[in-house]
């Protein structure tokens, strides 16, 4: 399975998201890591368009929406909402 870094941000808490690029599904893996496990989250959506330039900004617009809720799911676990 070939995965390709799209864009990766962290926030003040420590909390890592990623897109990568699934070649071979042609979809895209949205992870939120963090130093527990428990808090570590992830959730994949099929890509509208090939990113052979960069990411559609549909799908560029879809991850962040994704991240952004991931990423509170995996604080309010950690206890920090």
């Amino acid at each position: 399975m070939s995965k390709s870094l799209m864009w990766t941000a962290k926030d003040a808490r420590g909390l890592t998201v990623q897109c990568l690029f699934n070649e071979d599904a042609r979809s895209y893996e949205m992870t939120v890591s963090a130093q527990s496990a428990r808090a570590c989250r992830s959730e994949a959506f099929l890509a509208s368009t090939e990113p052979v330039f960069g990411m559609d900004p549909n799908d560029r617009a879809l991850s962040v929406q994704v991240a952004d809720r991931l990423m509170h799911d995996a604080a309010r676990s950690l206890g920090d909402f």
